[in-house]
């Protein structure tokens, strides 16, 4: 959220904010979002009603809030999605395939393949362009 917040400083500067990043989407979220997690970041362009007004809708949908700060959370993010969407579009560029006869360490890695490439291409670019800790995550886990 580092460089939305930039941005919204730069062109609305007297804009309020509040920073919510939903940690799944239409596809993870199609069976019901209870339980699913969602991100939110509270700064100074806060404002405290909305935010609170915000929270309370949230935990009515029975979402676990997480809070943090926006540079936490886009290191966070940077681990997570991240390195998810670099791995899953790696394993299709290595052509895995769904195999009848797999073991379940190979169903979970086509799994995570599987739900990474169902993704869209501007997703998987926002997780690894849009995020200033992303490229360290790349470099780490090419170099290990």
């Amino acid at each position: 959220m580092v460089l939305p917040v930039q941005l919204i400083d730069e062109y609305l500067p007297d804009c309020r904010l509040e920073n919510v990043h939903a940690l799944f989407g239409p596809k993870s979220g199609a069976k019901g979002i209870e339980g699913l997690s969602v991100v939110m970041c509270q700064t100074e362009r806060s404002h405290p009603s909305s935010y609170e007004k915000i929270v309370r809708f949230l935990e009515d949908l029975e979402l676990e809030i997480i809070v943090t700060d926006p540079e936490t959370h886009d290191k966070a993010m940077a681990a997570v999605q991240g390195r998810t969407h670099f791995l899953g579009r790696l394993l299709q560029k290595l052509g895995i395939k769904k195999q009848p006869n797999a073991t379940m360490p190979y169903r979970l890695v086509y799994a995570v393949m599987d739900a990474v490439c169902g993704d869209s291409r501007e997703l998987y670019l926002t997780t690894q362009l849009g995020n200033p800790y992303a490229s360290l995550e790349r470099q780490l886990f090419l170099n290990k």
